[in-house]
């Protein structure tokens, strides 16, 4: 080609060059005279005649082997330079291949109410996300804010008035994430406003952020929000594929714009490698190339689709099964995602090629989730988690999935039928050391007693994970006494981190400062159990100079006993605190729980007062006395981005010596109204030696109406 512009070059030059009065000489012009042929170079290909691609964009023909089978009609149309007609074929390929996405069943026309509210808000710009809305409109399904600026234009730049997150609320609408509802309405309905929609908001959204050529930046290109647009596309296209009003033009657009976003995906993967993200970008990646086989780039991204997906196995999961982050919701969403892989892949026969132990290295992973929920399947806020969003029904059917997967396991199979199958598990103690998650429970009965302990161990502080080593949260015949005060908002700032505090959580601070960067490196001690009690002992180094070791008993299957001692050399103010339950729906809100004072005898404590008679009292004492203080409050519970509500602490400080341990012993009782007299000491000190701590163990003794209950762990 080089060699040829340079020879248009020089004849352009010598034609500059010649004398008017020569240039058109008769001699060089005589009739009937053959004109001397140019030279052609062999290596230059020869010119061929345009093609008028009618609005088809020319990539899609360098993207797409239209030398695969099924394509023989698409490619018949290209040797006739009928572009046009080329993506109809292809168009009408999509509609009968033999690939195809196991989520979605095309027969079926339901939607549900929500779903379809979803769809038809978006209609009208105002756009679905997970977590913001402006509470219920007139159908009464969720109403969202409207996404149209000044112009009557999509603001995709800008939050509504009214959402406080407003970071948040931008990434979660650029992940588009209410087009699936709306292709799920087309295909209940065959109403063609709602592909129109989609065909509108995508044009919308490729005009103002296309594809970048190399590595991604800001909101649009990075992130989840690469891989949810890629992932929603696969559950668009095979309910819309059939629709009159997707034209040859813009499938065209859309298949390039799903080429060029996998490409911009493999230049700016989420770190780190180990992080939900990340995993849901492999995901992305994996079932688009099973999905597009047809892409000539189809088998590099399944190659290492592959790849990522086996190292994903070990990146993603602790030992001990527990998804990396630490945060249970998205540890559900990550084993969501390996499930959802391997569907795909078995769905469409490329399964082959996966690691043979795939499915037993979730095992643990999915035992974990039916350990934590609560005997009513929901779970706690802890970490960045929202209890809203774990209903009976949501987890019933993950525990469904995770049963398929293992029908041997008799114990998932009742959990995952309501106890209505299976084997009824007969552990009270859960366990996930490497972790720090711990469940102790009197039973697995609908109503049972349950105590989840946290104290994680997190040395890159996963952002995910709160700063909130020892906490513990408590749960009883559908109520949560001790709920975690959850996240409210994913923007890091002051908001964020007083949910985050240490001291906005049921557990040991030192003069009620954060856990520093680095110092989230919970620790298992025991499990020991007698034949009235079990007793789990965890620790923390939480301040560098003070350790935090907790030890949480429970006693004849009936109460629990918490030994909180903080040793170390601090010389310091030391804290326990227990923010305590609330009405959600605001009718009792703080006045759920009555402050009891007993500072008089250097104690403090709590009881709940609803009217049901399913309660809770409280009561906290110490060893020692220097500078005992004690004080209540109101603290914030968050359930839900955006929401929260009030509910009462308590506080009991001591101030510990350099040389000795700061003690204090909590028994939480389970009440329906009365309060019992509950007293409790340490035993294992004599007059004089209050506040020693013994490395090795503690004994402490607990009375109920006085009826005595001798309890110690020895390491």
């Amino acid at each position: 080609m080089k060699k040829r512009l340079f020879l248009l070059m020089m004849l352009t030059g010598m034609y500059a060059c010649i004398p008017a009065e020569t240039e058109f000489s008769k001699e060089a012009n005589r009739p009937g005279q053959k004109p001397e042929e140019e030279e052609v170079d062999p290596d230059d290909p020869l010119p061929t005649d345009p093609v008028d691609y009618q609005g088809i964009e020319p990539r899609l023909f360098e993207l797409i082997n239209f030398d695969a089978p099924g394509l023989e009609a698409a490619k018949a149309q290209i040797e006739q330079k009928d572009m046009v007609g080329a993506t109809q074929a292809l168009i009408d390929y999509f509609k009968t291949r033999d690939i195809v996405n196991p989520g979605i069943d095309l027969a079926d026309k339901y939607i549900s109410a929500s779903g379809k509210s979803i769809a038809d808000q978006a209609l009208q710009h105002r756009f679905y996300t997970i977590s913001y809305d402006q509470g219920t409109g007139e159908d009464g399904q969720r109403a969202f804010f409207d996404n149209n600026d000044a112009n009557g234009q999509i603001d995709w730049v800008n939050a509504p008035a009214g959402v406080s997150d407003k970071t948040e609320y931008i990434k979660q609408i650029h992940r588009l994430m209410w087009m699936p509802y709306q292709a799920q309405a087309y295909n209940a309905t065959g109403d063609e406003r709602y592909v129109q929609s989609i065909m509108e908001v995508y044009d919308s959204y490729l005009e103002k952020y296309p594809v970048p050529s190399g590595k991604g930046s800001g909101t649009p290109w990075t992130g989840l929000q690469i891989s949810v647009r890629l992932l929603n596309w696969l559950d668009i296209l095979p309910y819309i594929v059939s629709s009159p009003s997707v034209t040859p033009q813009w499938m065209a657009k859309m298949l390039v714009f799903t080429h060029d976003a996998l490409e911009c995906l493999r230049n700016t993967w989420y770190t780190p490698s180990s992080s939900n993200i990340y995993f849901s970008q492999v995901q992305a990646l994996i079932e688009n190339a099973i999905f597009f086989p047809e892409y000539k780039k189809g088998q590099e991204w399944f190659d290492d689709g592959i790849s990522l997906v086996s190292s994903q196995l070990s990146d993603q999961f602790n030992e001990d099964g527990v998804q990396n982050e630490l945060d249970p919701s998205y540890h559900l969403g990550v084993v969501a995602n390996f499930q959802a892989i391997q569907e795909f892949a078995v769905a469409n026969k490329r399964s082959g090629q996966f690691p043979d132990d795939y499915t037993d290295r979730l095992k643990g992973s999915c035992r974990f989730m039916m350990d934590i929920v609560y005997p009513d399947y929901t779970f706690e806020n802890f970490n960045d988690s929202r209890s809203s969003h774990s209903s009976k029904n949501v987890t019933l059917r993950n525990l469904r999935n995770y049963s398929a997967m293992f029908p041997e396991d008799g114990e998932l199979l009742w959990a995952s039928t309501d106890r209505t199958q299976g084997t009824e598990p007969t552990s009270l103690v859960q366990k996930y050391p490497v972790s720090g998650y711990y469940m102790l429970r009197e039973g697995w009965s609908s109503s049972a007693m349950m105590l989840i302990l946290k104290n994680n161990y997190n040395p890159t502080n996963a952002w995910h994970c709160q700063p909130d080593n020892g906490t513990v949260a408590l749960w009883k015949k559908g109520r949560r006494f001790l709920p975690d005060g959850g996240v409210f908002t994913y923007t890091n700032g002051s908001t964020r981190n007083s949910f985050a505090a240490t001291a906005n959580h049921n557990t040991l601070t030192k003069n009620k400062g954060t856990l520093a960067s680095g110092a989230m490196l919970g620790k298992f001690l025991a499990h020991q159990s007698t034949d009235s009690y079990e007793v789990v002992v965890t620790e923390n180094p939480s301040y560098g100079d003070l350790t935090h070791r907790r030890a949480v008993f429970m006693v004849n299957k009936s109460f629990y006993v918490i030994v909180d001692e903080g040793y170390g050399k601090a010389a310091a103010p030391v804290n326990v605190q227990w923010h305590l339950s609330a009405d959600t729906k605001g009718s009792l809100g703080e006045a759920a729980s009555v402050i009891d004072d007993l500072s008089a005898s250097h104690a403090y404590g709590a009881h709940t007062v609803y009217t049901d008679g399913n309660n809770f009292a409280y009561r906290t004492f110490c060893e020692t006395t220097d500078g005992f203080t004690a004080e209540n409050g109101t603290s914030w519970v968050s359930d839900e981005i955006d929401e929260r509500y009030s509910r009462r602490f308590y506080r009991v400080t001591l101030t510990k010596d350099a040389e000795k341990a700061a003690r204090f012993i909590t028994v939480l009782y389970p009440i329906t109204a009365e309060v019992p007299d509950i007293k409790a000491s340490f035993t294992d000190n004599t007059p004089g030696t209050e506040g020693t701590f013994h490395p090795e163990g503690c004994t402490v003794k607990v009375s109920i109406d006085g009826s005595e209950h001798a309890l110690s762990y020895k390491l």
